[in-house]
């Protein structure tokens, strides 16, 4: 719903806040647009699963502000909203850094210890140590890992989404498009032991941690469509391709605003 042009109107809509404009398939969206009073990420669905801040900035983003990430910063996430059965992760980020060593953008797991390698059981969508995107979930007769072939440190925005069903498959796109896709032959797990953006649970003197900045945050208790998952890019990237406004008419009981 879009609405202005009102000078009388000085209160925001009752959306903007109380998380309506979210379906329920959303556990958690996070915009990165500061903190709330208690110095959270806030949370803008219904749930209000807001995220624990641990040293991350505010810095210009894609969609207005983002968290700015470096070597031991990271915000944790509610453990109890995501699980690796069946979901969905999605985000924006901008890095110029070269890593030694994979490092992780979203992670979930339900046992301590875990940097994203070991024998825990975990989930987690990152960016090896050539900087291209990769999505593992790990504890199972064999891992499902999916890792794309496009490198993503070149100081420009990537939407990087993951999608995961353990009775079909583990799926990495990069800006929009499938790019990698693996079977879910993992365990089903929740993230009881963990669930962050910007680091795992271990990886000592900031190895793993993500370096960089990291805007709108979507995860979700469904797998996402590929249309779906186009549908988001094209529209919180490239907005002005992805429709368009057509003239304002404006009538007695109101005004009305035309889209493409």
């Amino acid at each position: 719903l879009a609405y202005w042009g009102n000078p009388n109107a000085t209160t925001n809509l009752p959306s903007v806040t109380n998380g309506s404009a979210w379906s329920a398939n959303y556990v958690g969206v996070w915009h990165f647009d500061g903190t709330n009073a208690a110095g959270q990420i806030p949370d803008a669905t219904a749930g209000k699963n807001n995220g624990t801040n641990v040293g991350t900035d505010n810095s210009p983003g894609l969609i207005a502000d983002s968290g700015s990430f470096a070597t031991n910063t990271y915000v944790t996430l509610p453990t109890s909203i995501a699980g690796s059965s069946l979901g969905s992760a999605c985000l924006w980020m901008n890095t110029t850094r070269n890593y030694t060593n994979s490092v992780m953008l979203y992670y979930g797991a339900s046992e301590a210890g875990g940097d994203g390698f070991g024998d825990q059981r975990e989930v987690h969508l990152g960016l090896n140590s050539s900087e291209r995107p990769e999505f593992a979930i790990e504890g199972g007769t064999s891992d499902a890992r999916a890792v794309s072939s496009i490198s993503c440190a070149d100081g420009a925005w990537h939407f990087l989404s993951a999608t995961w069903d353990i009775n079909s498959n583990a799926v990495l796109y990069v800006d929009g498009t499938r790019s990698a896709a693996d079977v879910h032959d993992a365990y089903a797990f929740s993230f009881s032991a963990g669930h962050r953006l910007g680091r795992p649970l271990t990886g000592g003197s900031g190895e793993r941690f993500y370096s960089g900045l990291i805007d709108e945050v979507q995860v979700s208790s469904i797998a996402r469509s590929s249309n779906w998952i186009w549908a988001c890019w094209m529209n919180q990237g490239s907005n002005t391709l992805f429709n368009s406004y057509g003239k304002v008419r404006r009538r007695a009981d109101g005004t009305v605003i035309l889209l493409k």
